[in-house]
């Protein structure tokens, strides 16, 4: 990134944070900013985005986390089928998995939140292990930001289907048998947490900005495309994952 691109995008970054911006305005600036995965940008575009939008404290206090008992903590709340690492370190596994046998522990009402494994996850890449866990107990709060119900989880997999059935792409699913297009449906959120990495962070910019309906468009795309004649076999999404 040269000079003059790197500016650019610090001003983007710079009207997407300010509190005085209409929703619009910076829908737009998350939309076009689009940084590299590597970029050192991004912590602070998202420390700065979870600030400004109350989610993290100016000061995230310090977590301490527990000690794993066995292999199995830290998937309490997972869905093996969604628990990727995006290539975390060896260290940064351990602490996913603490972290997230820590809030497993301080809400003993959730059963089942398969985002919990993956939004957790990027968030380490770029944040302190206190302020991941601060931001994502923060976005547990608000139910247009993770789903935390088997409940939810499926209304949001199917809800695609309503999407295309509004869509100029509504006979797609005619093409297909019923088994696939149902397949498609319930393993879209799969794959779009799967996308590479470079797209990911991406939606993940957008969506720590507009809410959960980020994924709604990223998955329109992807159950089109798991769709396609080419990619209509969708039983290797099932354990998709990037490690």
């Amino acid at each position: 990134m040269n000079e003059s691109q790197l500016v650019s995008v610090k001003s983007r970054i710079d009207k997407l944070v300010q509190r005085d911006k209409n929703v619009k305005s910076r829908k737009s600036q998350a939309r076009c900013l689009c940084l590299a995965p590597e970029s050192s940008l991004r912590k602070d575009l998202w420390l700065q985005i979870l600030t400004t939008t109350k989610l993290l404290p100016p000061t995230p206090i310090s977590t301490d986390l527990r000690e794993l008992p066995s292999s199995f903590n830290g998937y309490e709340l997972a869905d093996r089928k969604l628990v990727p690492t995006y290539k975390l370190s060896e260290n940064g596994i351990i602490n996913l998995r603490q972290s997230l046998y820590q809030i497993s522990i301080d809400r003993p009402e959730l059963t089942y939140f398969p985002e919990l494994w993956p939004m957790t996850a990027v968030l380490l890449h770029y944040l302190p292990t206190n302020a991941a866990v601060a931001s994502v107990n923060s976005l547990m709060k608000y139910q247009y930001f993770l789903a935390q119900t088997k409940f939810e989880w499926l209304q949001r997999c199917l809800s695609i289907r309503f999407l295309i059935a509004e869509s100029k792409f509504k006979d797609l699913c005619r093409m297909y048998s019923p088994e696939c297009v149902k397949t498609a449906f319930l393993l879209w959120i799969i794959a779009v947490w799967n996308l590479p990495f470079t797209h990911l962070v991406c939606v993940i910019d957008c969506f720590l900005v507009e809410g959960w309906k980020v994924f709604y468009r990223a998955g329109l795309v992807v159950s089109l495309l798991l769709l396609t004649p080419s990619t209509c076999r969708l039983d290797h999404l099932s354990c998709a994952q990037h490690e």
